[in-house]
């Protein structure tokens, strides 16, 4: 069953104290990431010991590595999706903080993909893998919504980056 928010972070946070050194990252989050990604993962959650596995994209240390075309979706090509995180990159720097949340992040950038005639999968998939380096992961505006603004755009840059540097 899905506990309470305070519980949750109880969980959480006793889980990473039993080891603070190598659960550092995760001990220096603040409440309110660690708790969006546990809520986030909550679902997927099938023991404690998982738990680090499953919130690695959360760690305020994290980096992404993008193997080879973990990036592009099926019939994309890495060309288009550097345009397409491109674009993404100024959508999402131009959206206040207090609108980083789960519902207005879908609603836009659903909209925006829409107007632009892209298919979902061509951004959404690029952003996911972005965010999280994972194929399986939470939905790209749960995560987003996780991290705030501040990382999201930056780690929307870096793998930018990553995919251009290896195309060009």
């Amino acid at each position: 069953g899905q506990l309470r928010p305070a519980d949750l972070l109880q969980w959480g946070r006793d889980y990473f104290n039993k080891d603070p050194k190598r659960h550092s990252s995760f001990l220096a989050m603040g409440e309110q990431r660690l708790l969006s990604a546990l809520q986030t993962e909550q679902a997927r959650m099938y023991s404690a010991d998982h738990l680090e596995v499953l919130l690695d994209w959360a760690r305020p240390d994290w980096i992404g590595n993008y193997e080879g075309d973990s990036l592009v979706w099926r019939d994309s090509t890495p060309e288009a999706t550097v345009d397409y995180l491109q674009a993404l990159h100024v959508l999402l720097s131009g959206i206040d903080e207090s609108g980083f949340e789960e519902s207005s992040l879908s609603d836009t950038i659903l909209s925006w993909i829409k107007e632009k005639g892209w298919k979902n999968g061509d951004v959404l998939w690029p952003m996911r893998v972005a965010l999280t380096d994972r194929p399986q992961s939470p939905g790209p505006f749960e995560v987003a919504a996780a991290l705030g603004k501040e990382t999201t755009v930056a780690r929307i840059e870096q793998a930018t980056k990553s995919i251009s540097d290896r195309i060009s």
